[in-house]
C-alpha cells in the first residue's frame, strides 16, 4: 500500500514546547481490478522536552478520523499516544583547514 502524507503544525510559544497540527493523509492499494483508497485526517498534539543535555523526549497524542468509504477493520479511527527518545551526539568542531596548511 502506499501511503501519502502532508500536515501542518504550530508551535504555540517559545517558551511553552508544546505543537498542535494536523494530518491528511491518501493510502492507495491497487489490485487485479480496483483500486481501493483510504482517507484520513489526523489531528495531533505533541509536547517536546529535553531531559538531559544528551536525551531529549517527544510526547504526542493523535486521533484518527478515517473518512473513505473504506469500511473494514484496516481503516477504523484509533487513538495514537507515541513516546520518542532522541540521543544528541555532540561533534567536536574543529577547522577543516587544520593540519592542511
Amino acid at each position: 500500500m502506499q501511503k501519502n502524507e502532508i500536515g501542518f503544525s504550530t508551535t504555540l510559544a517559545s517558551q511553552i514546547p508544546l505543537e498542535l497540527g494536523t494530518i491528511y493523509r491518501i493510502g492507495r492499494r491497487i489490485s487485479e481490478n480496483n483500486l481501493l483508497m483510504s482517507e484520513a485526517l489526523i489531528p495531533l498534539i505533541r509536547m517536546r522536552l529535553k531531559t538531559t543535555r544528551d536525551i531529549g523526549m517527544e510526547i504526542s497524542y493523535s486521533y484518527d478520523f478515517t473518512s473513505s468509504e473504506l469500511h473494514n477493520t484496516n481503516t477504523i479511527s484509533t487513538h495514537e499516544i507515541n513516546l520518542n527518545f532522541y540521543f544528541i551526539k555532540r561533534k567536536t568542531r574543529t577547522c577543516p583547514a587544520n593540519d592542511n596548511w
